[in-house]
């Protein structure tokens, strides 16, 4: 990444997830807080919503 897009990425960063609608709840529930609003652009991959709404919802 540094030598191609000139990006410094510390491996402290770097997690890993078993998929992209268990990595997207978990920002969700780490960057936001009860009340926040969630934008979600569509045309969007259904399931991305549906992740949404329910972390949304507790």
């Amino acid at each position: 990444m540094q030598r191609r897009h000139q990006w410094a990425i510390n491996k402290k960063w770097i997690r890993c997830s078993p998929g992209i609608l268990p990595a997207i709840s978990i920002a969700i529930q780490t960057f936001t807080k009860p009340g926040d609003k969630i934008i979600i652009q569509t045309p969007v991959y259904h399931p991305f919503t549906r992740v949404v709404k329910t972390i949304s919802v507790n």
